[in-house]
């Protein structure tokens, strides 16, 4: 599977991958390396790692592990999601996600999906039938 965390790589203490695809120096955090989102958001990162094709899926996803869940044994009733981590990988909502690697929300994943052939080239489908959580944030690079 295609699952890289991708920013862990744009850490600015583990590679110069963050440099090298636009990212200017003020925008990561000074003690940790890691990007600030507040000064990058996602969508804009998003868009910075389709430009530069750093998933070979053309597709990436955020983590599930916080969003809104419903409250674990009242799952029947609608009224009780609630924003919060999830706690144990029964969560159904999840559909997986979590053991599969997309962990954390503010992080950014290269994402696997189902291929198509198209013309003679294999690509992912803009149209995917793929079901995604609504706590994640996916997007396929050349649907931008």
């Amino acid at each position: 599977k295609d699952l890289t965390d991708i920013s862990q790589l744009l850490n600015k203490y583990v590679s110069s991958l963050g440099e090298e695809i636009g990212i200017e120096e003020d925008k990561f955090d000074e003690i940790t390396g890691d990007l600030d989102l507040d000064k990058v958001p996602m969508d804009i990162l998003i868009g910075l790692v389709c430009q530069a094709d750093l998933c070979g899926s053309q597709a990436v996803a955020t983590g599930v592990a916080y969003g809104v869940y419903t409250v674990p044994g009242l799952d029947s009733q609608a009224d009780t999601a609630r924003e919060r981590f999830i706690q144990s990988k029964e969560e159904s909502s999840v559909g997986g996600l979590y053991e599969s690697g997309l962990k954390w929300r503010s992080h950014l994943y290269c994402f696997p999906m189902p291929r198509i052939d198209n013309d003679g080239a294999t690509r992912p489908s803009c149209n995917s039938s793929i079901q995604i959580p609504p706590q994640v944030t996916m997007q396929l690079c050349e649907c931008l």
